[in-house]
């Protein structure tokens, strides 16, 4: 997995870097040729900002929706996930990472890319049942000691004193 993702961090920023000169070559080349290529992909990080607002809102109400209406929002969560890892790749220069962006963004292409992620998830996690002790008591049943407070606030002469005062005269008496 390290290799992988060491492979990624390497590859993919020089792969941006060749797309960023071949479409600078397909406009024009030279400095003429960067400059366009330059605002194409201003203009395409404007367009996945308007995306990413769109997307983000319809998200976020579908989550609010399923909430407000007592259901668990797994795949409206997975939806906003979704739209932010896409928002993720659209602020990052380059075509390739842009294209990966609006495909976290299109939600014809949300669906197939969410059984992909949950069949990935299913192979690599595996649970397993347990009958572990969680620390929690149940005092009405055990044979934990209860410590009952021998004077509280409601027992205390001045309401001022607090139960550290109390302790303070208990131990002192």
């Amino acid at each position: 997995m390290f290799l992988l993702l060491l492979l990624l961090f390497i590859a993919v920023p020089v792969i941006e870097v060749w797309l960023i000169l071949e479409v600078a070559q397909l406009l024009g080349g030279g400095s003429r040729g960067l400059g366009l290529t330059l605002v194409v992909l201003v203009v395409d990080s404007l367009i996945g900002a308007l995306l990413v607002r769109h997307h983000g809102r319809s998200a976020w109400s579908e989550l609010r929706g399923a909430i407000n209406a007592g259901r668990i929002p797994g795949n409206e969560a997975v939806n906003g996930g979704f739209v932010l890892i896409g928002a993720t790749f659209l602020l990052l220069p380059g075509f390739l990472s842009d294209f990966a962006g609006v495909l976290f963004l299109i939600p014809v292409t949300r669906k197939p890319m969410a059984g992909w992620m949950f069949s990935f998830l299913r192979r690599r996690i595996t649970v397993f049942p347990t009958n572990a002790d969680s620390g929690m008591r149940d005092f009405a049943y055990s044979d934990q000691p209860r410590r009952r407070p021998e004077s509280g606030p409601a027992n205390s002469s001045s309401a001022g004193e607090t139960d550290l005062d109390l302790e303070k005269q208990h131990l002192s008496e």
